[in-house]
């Protein structure tokens, strides 16, 4: 595994932080054998660790605890406990819920920052999906008792907070978007996002070079990078489009292109 190589591609030191962490049980699983997981990953090093997994006789298996999950743990595996450990693996992920109060909203940097205030890391805590009954947080199993027990507000506000069973077909409305079709002369990012968002070529062309844009979690800034299959796009203050299939050509050359955009 080329952790030196994902470490360079790293744009912050919580995803140094993350690999360093990831590569420590990857050698201590090819050493001892049996399984292990991380804390939940930050997006854009789960992306690159999936990119290199088949190249390994460590098995890897991603969960968010939900299927469109973006912050996943990983679970670690000797490839000889394969067929034993993938069909009945339990990720040490629990999920919890915050019920909607008529008195104020809750909001994601509200629930996080309350979270790290009471000392929580931000690897314990997966995806945070605000719902129409509520906002449901992801969160490792280790840390379930210390919330359930002590967490009472969100800011100022007085909540309670519950477990609830992991649903993993549960399709949440937050990660239901609105299917986009589009003919584009050229793959470029800028071209991509203005198609896909319903924005000019050139406002497309300045954000990504404000860095407002992520490819796959991580900033890119080159408008001229080309899209591929199965990339997330993230465009700060727009949304996200997921680049679901390049379905051919039309007579003139033209890409034509499936997105699914999410707000």
């Amino acid at each position: 595994m080329d952790f030196e190589g994902i470490m360079q591609s790293c744009k912050t030191e919580e995803q140094i932080r993350c690999v360093l962490k990831t590569k420590n049980l990857f050698q201590a699983v090819e050493k001892n054998g049996g399984l292990g997981f991380t804390d939940f990953l930050d997006p854009a090093v789960a992306y690159l660790l999936e990119k290199e997994q088949n190249k390994e006789e460590i098995g890897f298996l991603f969960s968010g605890g939900y299927p469109d999950g973006e912050r996943k743990m990983l679970c670690l595996f000797s490839k000889e406990y394969e067929t034993l450990f993938t069909e009945k693996i339990a990720f040490p992920i629990a999920l919890l819920r915050i019920p909607k109060n008529k008195f104020f909203t809750l909001r994601h940097r509200d629930i996080l920052g309350s979270f790290m205030g009471m000392g929580i890391k931000r690897e314990k805590m997966g995806d945070i999906l605000l719902e129409e009954d509520g906002a449901y947080i992801f969160v490792t199993e280790d840390i379930k008792e210390y919330l359930l027990t002590n967490l009472d507000r969100i800011g100022k506000n007085k909540v309670k907070i519950e477990e609830v069973k992991k649903d993993e077909d549960h399709l949440f409305q937050q990660n239901k978007g609105k299917s986009v079709s589009a003919v584009l002369t050229s793959l470029r990012l800028d071209n991509v996002i203005s198609k896909g968002m319903g924005l000019s070529r050139g406002e497309s062309k300045s954000m990504v070079e404000a860095g407002k844009v992520k490819l796959n979690f991580l900033e890119e800034s080159r408008p001229d990078s080309i899209v591929e299959e199965g990339q997330i796009i993230s465009v700060r203050g727009v949304g996200r489009l997921r680049i679901e299939e390049l379905t051919g050509l039309t007579k003139k050359g033209s890409y034509k292109l499936n997105m699914i955009r999410y707000k």
